[in-house]
């Protein structure tokens, strides 16, 4: 039996060097071929949310080495030696859990952690296929699979906290697509068999 993309995703082991990690995650709320602000005055950038499963205990621990990482450098170069508490509600932390933290339930979500990585609007991550070559971004699309390069830092913008720098995005699988992603072609499946549309000058 063919094995599933998030299956054959395990083969792929999450490596760190300092406070940068690449790891292997599926992706939603893709955003790569141009900057998006999400609401009226937010920055527009370029960005993804990447789905890690819990089970994929060895990624979630060098997230958390490299997110502690970037709060050492932080405590040097961002906060002049102050001490922020990462457990305080009011610190923004990267990793989040996908069935607390999340303010509507999403499937995708359920029995997950994700991580949110913005890249400024104007450095846009590199997009690659298998073998590094470089690919359009609009081939990486909500609900694909891959493997993704994130440097953590440290920021006090007047709230506090660390943040994942999106470097590049490196595509393996296709999936189900996210989020209303896909052609549309299934929303009018319940309209199959039914005689073809009229003339247009007669009543519909």
């Amino acid at each position: 039996m063919e094995k599933t993309a998030e299956e054959k995703m395990r083969n792929f082991k999450a490596r760190r060097n300092g406070t940068r990690v690449v790891f292997p995650a599926r992706l939603s709320y893709v955003h790569l071929d141009a900057p998006w602000s999400g609401k009226e005055g937010n920055e527009p950038k370029y960005s993804v949310s990447a789905i890690i499963p819990k089970e994929d205990g060895q990624t979630l621990m060098l997230i958390r080495e490299a997110i502690q990482a970037a709060y050492d450098e932080g405590v040097v170069k961002t906060w002049k030696g102050k001490r922020p508490n990462m457990e305080s509600k009011n610190f923004k932390f990267p990793l989040k859990d996908g069935d607390t933290d999340r303010d509507t339930p999403d499937p995708a979500y359920a029995g997950k952690m994700f991580v949110g990585c913005n890249a400024k609007a104007d450095r846009q991550p590199a997009t690659l296929t298998w073998g590094k070559e470089k690919i359009d971004p609009k081939q990486i699309y909500s609900g694909c699979y891959g493997l993704v390069s994130v440097g953590f830092f440290a920021f006090d913008q007047g709230s506090v906290g660390i943040s994942a720098g999106l470097n590049a995005v490196l595509k393996l699988y296709d999936g189900e697509p996210l989020g209303g992603s896909g052609d549309g072609s299934h929303d009018f499946d319940e309209y199959e068999g039914l005689d073809a549309p009229m003339d247009d000058d007669e009543d519909l």
